[in-house]
């Protein structure tokens, strides 16, 4: 099922990114200890290539967007607001 960002609104799209993040990481994260203006794609979320590269293939099926910009995800380090804005602006 698809999520419409833009219905959802900036905190509630940052809160299902930060349980995708939760999701990911596996055992041992939990959502309270996510905060929203944490890096998304960073060491500290314990992410390697691999696990980025597939987060943000869920990313994309999750919202229905397409994320062609890499330089901006490995470079610039978004935050999980960020990454939340960015889905609302990329929504229909």
């Amino acid at each position: 099922m698809v999520i419409n960002p833009r219905s959802l609104g900036l905190e509630r799209t940052a809160n299902v990114i930060r349980q995708l993040v939760v999701d990911q990481a596996g055992p041992g994260w939990d959502l309270d200890k996510i905060c929203a203006d944490e890096p998304v794609i960073s060491a500290g979320m314990g992410m390697s290539s691999l696990e980025a590269v597939e987060f943000l293939v869920e990313l994309e099926k999750k919202f229905g967007v397409p994320l062609n910009d890499l330089h901006w995800w490995t470079y610039d380090s978004p935050t999980i607001r960020q990454v939340a804005q960015h889905l609302i602006d990329l929504a229909d």
